[in-house]
């Protein structure tokens, strides 16, 4: 443990030289934001076996963005799927799923 082993003085355990950059708000941030789950989705999602990993798949990097005026989706071909997977967030959220469900009228190119 710093400090209390002989060979490291008390002095760099508690101030390194090299800092890591923890010092500053916001430096916890990921590099994607964390994806937020409805409770209509968690339960579509369970019911139609999709894993959670295939949906932020889908929200990070979509392969298409369809947008109205009132909703947008985002589609994925996933590998071994003859469809494409369709998340739907609201139009102010991209980070919120609030359905997500193979969609049987987009097939994978």
């Amino acid at each position: 443990m710093p400090g209390l082993d002989p060979a490291i003085p008390l002095r760099d355990a508690l101030c390194h030289p090299m800092r890591d950059g923890r010092d500053y708000p916001g430096h916890d941030r990921a590099l994607f934001p964390m994806i937020r789950y409805d409770e209509h989705a968690e339960f579509q999602i369970a019911r139609r076996k999709i894993e959670k990993a295939w949906v932020e798949a889908v929200l990070q990097s979509p392969d298409i963005v369809e947008k109205s005026r009132t909703r947008q989706s985002f589609f994925k071909c996933l590998p071994g799927r003859h469809v494409m997977l369709r998340v739907a967030p609201p139009l102010n959220d991209p980070n919120y799923a609030i359905t997500a469900y193979f969609d049987r009228t987009r097939p994978c190119a």
